[in-house]
C-alpha cells in the first residue's frame, strides 16, 4: 500500500483505486494460496494428533482392547477404506456430470 502515490495530484482517482484494487486482488491470490497449504498441514496434525491418542489409549487396560483390536483388522480396515475411497470418487464424478451446472 505504500506504493501508492496517494498524495501524487496527477494521478486521478481511478488509477489510485485501480492500483489499490490491483494490489489487494495480488495479496488475496497470495493468501488463498498459503490457506491451502495451512490447511493440508493441519490436517496432517491432525491425522498424528489422532493416532497419537489411540496410541495412548494402550496404557489402560479395557482401552488396550480397542488398540488390539484396530491392530487386527487393520488390513482389512485398509482394503475397506480403499474400497469407500474409490466407491465415494466414482458417485461424485456421476454427480458432477449428471447435475453439474455446465456440460
Amino acid at each position: 500500500l505504500g506504493a501508492i502515490d496517494w498524495g501524487n495530484r496527477t494521478l486521478t482517482l481511478d488509477e489510485k483505486t485501480e492500483s489499490f484494487l490491483a494490489y489487494m486482488t495480488t495479496l488475496d491470490q497470495r493468501l488463498i494460496g498459503d490457506e491451502f497449504y495451512l490447511n493440508a498441514f493441519c490436517n496432517v496434525v491432525l491425522v498424528f494428533s489422532l493416532l497419537r491418542l489411540i496410541k495412548c489409549t494402550s496404557m489402560h487396560p479395557r482401552l488396550a482392547l480397542l488398540e488390539g483390536t484396530i491392530k487386527k483388522a487393520w488390513d482389512d480396515l485398509w482394503h475397506a477404506a480403499i474400497l469407500i475411497l474409490l466407491l465415494m470418487t466414482c458417485f461424485a464424478g456421476i454427480a458432477t456430470w449428471r447435475f453439474g451446472a455446465e456440460r
